[in-house]
Order: structure tokens, then C-alpha cells, then sequence
């Protein structure tokens, strides 16, 4: 009898014991609850005894064409020019921007990040595994879980329910793969939260590691019209007015046309072309912090992954606040600047003019950081 009760225990504390210890060896070692784990020796090389870095994706990588007119502003005065190294690729998200700057073995003594534009350019995650990933993501916002994860990290892979193992190496997969509109609004929600899990860390660590951080917000051209609305964003009953919207538009008619758009934006608060005409038509009135709400909310509503967009410049802001980091608003700078100025080259780029202000302002923020 006594060994039957001893069974009795034992059974379910060996099967409990089996499912965690399952569990641990499924999960890599990690602390955020991001769906992949990079490979062992991904970054292992990588060194820089510059005093200044930029990191980040295609934009710091634009930025870094012109590291040259920087360091030139910042040694005016010294005998010898300021050395300026990038770590910053196409295709380099968050998560791979913290990786490399955890890779080396001394961080600079400046950084200057600049990251928004690809945080979908590669696939980190399957779609069979979203329930999963925002089950983890609710996991670690549970702030007692999250110090204890911080402090013990194997605990983590206890905690968290394990994702298709996928693995990150050193070269970017850019990500040829279509997904639905409705995935693509899931998949967009959960890197918000990822986004903001890592800047939180990559903070933290350059804090940690007596490093200044410049974050900048990237420049979203506003006057270009999001690619598409996302499937079921346009009220049925909205459709011929927005047929008379577009008429009055293309008369110029932009006072008859505003009664119409604001009422359309009011009924279709997610349709990306009607948030986008509805600022347009502000923007013809005069009316340009309106516009530029409107314009952003647009884009952030526009129906594909691979864009700058706003909510990452509100969440770069949001944590650098927490953080009491200063961040370079170079976005809001050229939305004022285009007022009156054509700002941008293309769709996404802005003009090298705008690009050597921002070096010439950046500069000046150095020197005083410096003390040159």
C-alpha cells in the first residue's frame, strides 16, 4: 500500500519535473521573450577602438556616408581627426543592433543610433507561433518575473513556452514571404512590444556601460501616400463618399472637401487612404499639427511591414524619456522643414542638404558632450 501512495506522488512530480526539464532544453537561453536565438558564434568578431559608433539599420547606414563631414566638424581644433566606425547594415534590426553592441568587448565611448526603417526586413517569427509569442510577451511583462529573469536568465527558458527554433546568423535573410492583412496587423503589435522589450535592454546596457547614447527618430516622409489599408477598414457605406472626396480633391475644392474627410476619418479611424487624404486636405487649410497627426496615423495604419513608421519613433522617444536619454528628433525636424522645403530626394531618403544639417547639429551636441 505505501508504495502504491508513494506512486501515487511521485507520478505526477516525475512528469511535472519531465515537462519543465523539457521545456529548458527546448528553450536557448535568453531574457526578452523574442521567438528566435542567434547562433553561437554570430558577431563573435567584431572590434572598434573608435570613440564614436553609429549602429543601427539602412538609415544609419545612410548616415554613415556621411561620418566623414562629421568627424571633420568635430576636429576642427585638434591635431588629429576623430575617428568615427559604424556597425550599422541593411536589414539590422533592434534585436541585431544589441546583439553586435554586446559583441564587443569595450563600448565606445558615443553612440549614435539610428533605427526604425527595418524591423521587418527580416522574418523573426512564424505566424503558427503568434499565441505563443503573446502569451511569453504578457510572461515578461510581469515585472517581478522580469527582475527574476534579469537576475537569473536560465530561469526564463523555465518559464517561457518554447517557439519553433528559429536561428539568426550573421548575414540578414530578407524576408520574401506575403502574409495577409490581418496577420500583418498581428505581427506588427507584437513587434511593437518586442521593440520596446529591446530598447529597454540596449539602454540599459549602454547606461550600464558608461556609453552617451544619441538615438534619432527616423524620417518618415509624410507626403507619400501609404501603400495600402488594411482589408475591412472602409465602411461599406463610406465608399461613395469617398468617390465625391477624391472629386473635390482633384478640383481643389479643399474647403467643400473637409467636411467629407473629417466625417470619413471619424467612421474609418484605421483606413490608411482616408487618414491620409483627411491630412492632405489640413494641410491645404493651413491646418499642419492636425495634418501631421492624421499624416502619421496614415502611415502607421498602412497595410504593409517593410516602412518607417511613426509608433517607432513614439516608443524610441517614450523610453528614452524613461531613461532621461535626449533624443534627436530629426523626423519632427524635417516635418517643420517641409513646410516649406522639399525635404526628401525620394520616398524615403531626405536630401543630402538635410543629412549634412544633421551632422552639423550632431556635432555641436558632441562638442558640448565632449568638451572639444
Amino acid at each position: 500500500m505505501k508504495k502504491i501512495l508513494t506512486l501515487i506522488i511521485l507520478l505526477p512530480i516525475l512528469a511535472i519535473s519531465f515537462l519543465y526539464f523539457t521545456r529548458y532544453i527546448k528553450n536557448p537561453p535568453k531574457i526578452l521573450p523574442t521567438p528566435f536565438s542567434f547562433e553561437k558564434n554570430t558577431y563573435a568578431s567584431i572590434e572598434s577602438s573608435a570613440p564614436i559608433l553609429i549602429i543601427g539599420d539602412s538609415m544609419a547606414v545612410h548616415l554613415s556616408k556621411f561620418k566623414k563631414e562629421l568627424s571633420n566638424k568635430l576636429s576642427i581644433d585638434l591635431s588629429k581627426p576623430i575617428k568615427i566606425d559604424t556597425l550599422a547594415a541593411e536589414g539590422d534590426n533592434i534585436f541585431r543592433t544589441l546583439k553586435k553592441l554586446q559583441s564587443l568587448s569595450r563600448l565606445p565611448l558615443i553612440i549614435i543610433f539610428f533605427n526604425n526603417m527595418d524591423e521587418h526586413y527580416e522574418n523573426v517569427m512564424l505566424n503558427k507561433d503568434i499565441p505563443t509569442i503573446e502569451k511569453n510577451i504578457k510572461l515578461y511583462k510581469n515585472t517581478n518575473l522580469q527582475s527574476l529573469f534579469l537576475i537569473f536568465p536560465e530561469l526564463a527558458r523555465v518559464f517561457y513556452t518554447p517557439t519553433y527554433p528559429m536561428a539568426l546568423g550573421n548575414q540578414v535573410q530578407k524576408n520574401t514571404k506575403e502574409f495577409s492583412d490581418n496577420l500583418i496587423q498581428k505581427r506588427e503589435l507584437i513587434h511593437y512590444e518586442l521593440y520596446k522589450f529591446a530598447l529597454e535592454r540596449l539602454f540599459h546596457y549602454t547606461k550600464q556601460n558608461n556609453s552617451f547614447i544619441i538615438p534619432i527618430t527616423t524620417p518618415i516622409n509624410l507626403s507619400k501616400a501609404p501603400s495600402k489599408s488594411c482589408y475591412g477598414s472602409l465602411n461599406k457605406d463610406s465608399r461613395n463618399d469617398l468617390i465625391s472626396l477624391k472629386n473635390l480633391i482633384k478640383n481643389k475644392d479643399f474647403k467643400g472637401a473637409f467636411d467629407i474627410s473629417n466625417e470619413l476619418a471619424l467612421l474609418n479611424p484605421y483606413n490608411a487612404e482616408i487618414l491620409f487624404l483627411h491630412s492632405h486636405i489640413l494641410k491645404k487649410l493651413g491646418r499642419i499639427k492636425e495634418f501631421q497627426k492624421n499624416a502619421e496615423i496614415a502611415k502607421a495604419m498602412d497595410c504593409t511591414l517593410v516602412k518607417p513608421n511613426p509608433i517607432y519613433n513614439e516608443i524610441l522617444k517614450n523610453e528614452a524619456k524613461n531613461f532621461e536619454i535626449n533624443t534627436f528628433d530629426f523626423h519632427q525636424l524635417l516635418v517643420d522643414e517641409s513646410q516649406t522645403n522639399f525635404v526628401f530626394k525620394d520616398n524615403i531618403y531626405p536630401q543630402d542638404f538635410y543629412m549634412e544639417l544633421l551632422t552639423k547639429l550632431l556635432a555641436e551636441q558632441l562638442k558640448k558632450t565632449l568638451r572639444i
